[in-house]
């Protein structure tokens, strides 16, 4: 998380801000709240959070879930 979240911070700050959301931790827990309502986002988000866990997914993985979206 100290490498992880500073990277993306300066990928998508200014984006996020433009949006309304102050840093990317907020970005994080509105993308939760959407993935407790829509099954979708829920499983991005399961993906995404394994990633950062260091468990990046597979090309398969991957595709499976741009398939479905």
């Amino acid at each position: 998380m100290t490498t992880i979240v500073p990277l993306v911070t300066g990928m998508v700050g200014p984006k996020l801000q433009e949006h309304g959301l102050p840093n990317v931790m907020m970005g994080v827990m509105q993308i939760q709240m959407v993935g407790q309502q829509d099954p979708l986002v829920a499983e991005g988000v399961k993906i995404l959070t394994g990633a950062t866990m260091g468990n990046p997914p597979g090309d398969d993985v991957i595709a499976a879930y741009l398939a479905k979206i």
